[in-house]
Parts: structure tokens; sequence; C-alpha cells
């Protein structure tokens, strides 16, 4: 089992997951992989690249409360009150970073592979089908379907709406 860890905004009440590509979600995995890119991104300051992507998320939790924080660690905050935000995440790293990346891990990954897969069937983010398509083949959702009925336990994410 273990300690696993998430990146979280203690201001807004958002978080997800150090692993949410489907990479370590432990302690070892602090720091490595597509959240950590994407807790930087969170942080980041820059007059240039915010003009550029003033669309996404990029430098939004500047000055907020944020930690790195597993979930056998004392919470001094109601965690259920906190928003799961793994499918904005996704669409600020394809916004920032292009799709390259996030086609990769799907690969390997059944969950991560489930969740963009959940993303492009409700509609929410078809901007990377393309991209989807081109590295699974039309067949994609196939795989989609078999992955569900056979060895998938979680929900995907939908997108949240943030104030």
């Amino acid at each position: 089992m273990g300690e696993y860890f998430e990146y979280v905004n203690h201001d807004k009440r958002l978080l997800f997951s150090i692993g949410f590509d489907g990479c370590n979600n432990k302690f070892s995995g602090i720091g490595y992989n597509l959240g950590a890119r994407a807790f930087c991104l969170l942080l980041t300051q820059s007059d240039h690249f915010c003009k550029i992507y003033n669309h996404t998320l990029l430098g939004s939790w500047i000055g907020d409360k944020v930690s790195c924080i597993g979930d056998e660690s004392l919470w001094e905050y109601e965690y259920d009150s906190y928003r799961d935000i793994t499918a904005n995440i996704i669409v600020m790293l394809y916004q920032i970073d292009g799709a390259e990346n996030l086609i990769q891990q799907p690969a390997s990954c059944n969950d991560f592979f489930i969740q963009i897969g959940y993303l492009i069937l409700t509609k929410q983010f078809t901007d990377i089908l393309s991209a989807f398509e081109a590295n699974f083949t039309n067949n994609w959702t196939k795989r989609y379907k078999d992955i569900i009925k056979s060895s998938y336990s979680s929900q995907p994410l939908d997108l949240v709406i943030i104030d």
C-alpha cells in the first residue's frame, strides 16, 4: 500500500495526484513526471508566457497556500471539500506543451488512457482527438470499452469549473 501524495491548493480547495498520469504517486514520485510539470506551471510567473497562455491555469496558484501532502498526513482541512482538477491539468498541459507527452502515457497506463478517452467521448476535451487517434488508431474506442469491461475500477474525472 503506502502513502499517496497530492499537490494541493488550500486557498482554492483544489488538488490533483502527483501521479495523475498513471506514474508513481508515492513519496518517490514527488517531483517527477507530468504532475510535477503541472505543479510548477501552476506556480510559474512570466510576463511573456502568461500573455501567451492567458487562457490556461498557468500561474493561477501563485500566492496561494499550496503543499504536497500525503494521504496519511494529518490534514488541518476538510478533505472532502477539495475538488480534483486532474481533467483541468490534462487540458492545461495540452494547451502549453501539446499532445506528445500526454499521448505517451496512455500507451502503458490504462487509467490515464481511460481518463483522456472519457474526456474525448464526453466532448469535454476533443482538441486531443486527432493525436489520440493517430497514436491509437480509430479503434481506440474498442480498447476503451475493453478496459472498462475488464479491469477498470476507478471513476474518470470531469472538468471542474474553477472560479
